[in-house]
């Protein structure tokens, strides 16, 4: 398989891990010493390699809290390896490796867009949430604005009175 350029790749890479049942990333690659282009690269599983133990140590030891996270590393060995042509600025796909130590998702899972199908934290379901908030700012207004009208056409003697800044914030 060949490829124009590495962002097409890693398009076709994250299409193929997204309808497989996993997320990819960038992994390891390889500089020209003379003209410091890249010549190979890896995408890899988004679980491949481990938790950084190490860090969690020094974290212990300064007392420096960070947030609890869970395992998210399991080793996997998933990975598209590419070198790019000598004579043509193509790159050509030397390796797949299939081999995921871990359970995929299923595109139903990956299509609901439900936080609890995505092996989300707590702290992503509240991120989620609050983002849900921060983008209905206003509409409750707009909504409310919407039924007084209604209620207004429905009953003539329905009175209401109110006035918004330039927020759309009800100010009175």
């Amino acid at each position: 398989m060949e490829f124009q350029s590495l962002e097409e790749t890693f398009l076709f890479y994250n299409q193929y891990a997204r309808k497989a049942g996993f997320s990819a990333r960038l992994g390891n690659s390889k500089k020209n010493k003379r003209t410091n282009e890249v010549e190979w690269k890896q995408f890899i599983c988004f679980k491949e390699g481990h938790t950084d133990y190490k860090r969690e140590k020094e974290a212990q030891v300064n007392s420096v809290k960070e947030r609890a996270r869970g395992e998210v590393r399991t080793g996997c060995r998933e990975k598209l390896s590419l070198v790019k042509e000598q004579t043509d600025p193509n790159w050509i796909v030397t390796k797949i490796m299939e081999s995921h130590n871990h359970p995929l998702s299923t595109p139903s899972k990956i299509d609901s867009g439900v936080p609890e199908h995505l092996g989300c934290t707590e702290r992503d379901t509240r991120d989620f949430e609050r983002e849900l908030r921060d983008e209905q700012k206003g509409i409750d207004t707009e909504t409310l604005i919407e039924i007084f009208a209604m209620e207004k056409e429905k009953n003539s003697t329905f009175f209401n009175d109110y006035e918004t800044d330039s927020t759309e914030r009800f100010t009175r």
